[in-house]
């Protein structure tokens, strides 16, 4: 807070300074103060600072990052615990089960134990009653009866000791199988409670680190606000002093009439001026610009042809404006130098033409067959790609034509930014530079056609003044326009001559039609209606005159050496 503090204090100082060289209150001020420059090193300082707060910024977010996938990463390892844990706690029930039927086992063995002992001890006291009644019956004539009983009971006594002792053995082996998982159990249930210290030391552990991740992320974005809005303060500081600054160059060097202060240079504001029409990296190579001796000259003194150095055919062509489609052509196959056909005749060069709502129009000419990106009526950025470098038409090798237009389709001037501090933005014989467009992919900010009406005066020299409102250049097919005026001479016909193109550009008829509406033979007043009906005319160039009838009750009217020309869609 103390470096945005003093990053305000000597702001202020700045825009103090700038007031006392802009101001003019005093007549008694010192000239020198009054033409003091602006000190950039206070600027610059202020740029300084901003781009260290974002470096501080980016270091936050880093940060806030790291902790991110720390606190993922603990969060992880206590579910591996956790599941470890149940599965050795599922290993204990189930030695627990185990343990429980062996001591089932064991007490069964038991019983069977009890029950054979005292069947022994029982045998025991037969055979010895039986010993005795031998001892007693010697010379008894069923000596041999007793002494037959006796062997049997001693031969099942030794039966059931027998069965006594595999019964013993059993109980032991079970015994020892008991201890064995008692002992394993024991192992498991230690190792048990240690994953569960180990989890518990865990989860502080983690609970103490989110805790403080926690508070660090809430301090860090208190930070951050704070620093965007000291950034956001000092952009908009700095936007005040440049606008100061622009402001004091205008005072010092003031731009006529007409005229706008562009790149430090007062320049015209009809002059157009855009990208180089290549996307930003391209190595743009000039061959004929304004006044080519090949084929620039007379109305098309105002072009300059393209390639690329590195690749030269085939290069992506772009907008260099911002602008909206009104003619395309891609189907052209044939190039006319090779074909023999002349340059006033050749109608095969594949074409873009782009409304830059300015009344000027950018046209990319010799385009790659079947290569144009867009579409007539389809919006486009600067950058936007249109198609692809070609050599159709009259070419001498594969290149872009590139002219711009003016509301009356006469070539004029322009200039490409790149150049404004090389060559004040002329494209140059032999030129080689960097384009610096940006070929744009995503849709463009929706654009609309130049509003070019004509004016009241477009037709008068005709004898015809218009008083209603009609396009000049851009008409739409089938769309009835109000015609009315005066003409010069009341009770005169105006005659109405409509003409499309016979070429492979427009497709149009190749014959002019007409039409006239009357006027009032006292103040000359008419009214009618103009359009263009797609059953007799097609899309693309066309002539349009309006003109008076050059005699009374006439439908005809004079010659005339050149027609306005204009745009149906």
């Amino acid at each position: 807070m103390r470096r945005v503090a003093s990053i305000f204090i000597s702001t202020i100082a700045i825009l103090a300074s700038l007031a006392g060289c802009a101001g003019n209150d005093s007549a008694s001020e010192d000239t020198d103060t009054q033409n003091k420059p602006v000190d950039g090193t206070a600027i610059a300082t202020m740029e300084d600072e901003i781009a260290i707060l974002e470096g501080e910024i980016s270091i936050l977010e880093e940060e806030i990052a790291t902790v991110s996938d720390l606190a993922y990463s603990q969060g992880q390892r206590i579910g591996q615990l956790n599941v470890q844990i149940e599965n050795k706690s599922n290993a204990i029930t189930q030695l627990e089960n185990s343990i429980a039927s062996l001591n089932g086992e064991i007490s069964n063995l038991n019983s069977i134990i009890v029950d054979l002992e005292s069947t022994i001890a029982s045998r025991d006291a037969q055979i010895i009653a039986l010993e005795a009644e031998m001892e007693d019956a010697t010379n008894n004539s069923s000596l041999q009866f007793t002494i037959d009983e006796l062997h049997n009971a001693i031969i099942l006594r030794d039966l059931l000791l027998s069965q006594k002792n595999s019964t013993i053995a059993q109980k032991n082996s079970t015994i020892e199988t008991q201890n064995y998982m008692m002992s394993t159990m024991s192992s498991e249930i230690s190792e048990l409670q240690q994953d569960i210290v180990d989890r518990d030391a865990l989860s502080d552990q983690l609970n103490s680190t989110i805790t403080t991740l926690q508070q660090t992320i809430s301090e860090n974005n208190v930070t951050i606000a704070t620093l965007q809005q000291s950034v956001s303060n000092l952009q908009g500081e700095i936007a005040a002093l440049q606008a100061e600054i622009t402001q004091m160059a205008l005072d010092l060097h003031p731009c006529g009439q007409g005229t706008t202060l562009y790149l430090g240079e007062c320049v015209r504001n009809d002059l157009p001026w855009g990208r180089l029409p290549f996307p930003a990296g391209t190595n743009v190579s000039a061959g004929q610009t304004f006044n080519g001796v090949f084929s620039h000259y007379d109305d098309g003194y105002y072009a300059v042809d393209f390639w690329d150095a590195d690749e030269y055919d085939g290069t992506p062509i772009v907008a260099y404006k911002a602008g909206v489609v009104i003619h395309v052509k891609e189907d052209g196959t044939i190039n006319c130098i090779d074909a023999g056909i002349s340059l006033s005749n050749c109608r095969h060069a594949n074409v873009v033409y782009i409304d830059h709502g300015d009344s000027t129009y950018s046209v990319y000419a010799h385009l790659k067959y079947n290569s144009v990106n867009v579409s007539v009526g389809e919006s486009v950025d600067q950058g936007h790609q249109i198609g692809l470098l070609g050599n159709t038409g009259y070419s001498s090798g594969p290149h872009l034509h590139f002219h711009v237009l003016d509301v009356n389709w006469n070539h004029i001037p322009f200039f490409f930014e790149e150049l404004a501090n090389v060559s004040a933005g002329l494209a140059w014989v032999g030129m080689e530079y960097v384009s610096n467009n940006t070929n744009l992919s995503t849709p463009a900010t929706s654009f609309s056609f130049s509003e070019y009406n004509c004016p009241d005066y477009a037709f008068a020299y005709r004898g015809v003044v218009i008083t209603s409102t009609i396009p000049c250049h851009t008409f739409n097919l089938d769309t009835q326009y109000n015609l009315s005026g005066h003409v010069v001479e009341p009770g005169r016909k105006v005659v109405v001559h409509q003409y499309d193109f016979n070429d492979p550009i427009s497709g149009g008829s190749g014959s002019w039609n007409y039409f006239c509406i009357d006027s009032n033979s006292t103040t000359g007043e008419f009214a009618g209606s103009l359009w263009w009906n797609s059953s007799t005319y097609g899309a693309g160039f066309a002539h349009m005159m309006i003109q008076m009838a050059d005699v009374d009750d006439s439908c005809n009217a004079a010659g005339w050496p050149e027609s306005p020309r204009v745009f149906v869609i």
